[in-house]
């Protein structure tokens, strides 16, 4: 009978360990991705996510760097926030979505038109 509780609770925690490291392979920290809105560009924004905080930079479509912010819930579930000031007006534009592996799908916004939703897809780059 000792074994058989022995086995049940290892099994317990094996299942507990692996919970775990599916959650951490949703994060998007550290990760690059390709995030497309086909309503604006065929191209797509480049976003590589920092390691540590919530940072990152990325490649857009017409090739010009920039900063963003980022959050997520660790279900998968993302928000991506980038300000520019393009000719001394503040630009925001806003992605979100959710995440399932190495693909995710979600919106995307712009202060210009922020009612307007475009969707959106991502891959991960590997």
């Amino acid at each position: 009978m000792k074994t058989g509780k022995k086995k049940i609770w290892i099994s317990g925690i094996l299942l507990c360990l692996l919970s775990i490291q599916n959650i951490k392979a949703q994060s998007l920290s550290g990760t690059t991705w390709n995030v497309t809105v086909p309503a604006i560009s065929a191209k797509p924004y480049n976003f590589i996510f920092g390691d540590t905080g919530n940072k990152g930079n990325v490649l857009m479509p017409d090739s010009k760097l920039a900063n963003f912010t980022w959050s997520e819930d660790g279900k998968g579930n993302w928000s991506i926030t980038l300000e520019q000031f393009i000719n001394g007006v503040k630009k925001i534009e806003t992605f979100y979505g959710k995440i399932t592996g190495s693909i995710g799908s979600g919106f995307y916004a712009n202060t210009a038109d922020r009612k307007n939703l475009k969707p959106l897809t991502m891959t991960k780059k590997q």
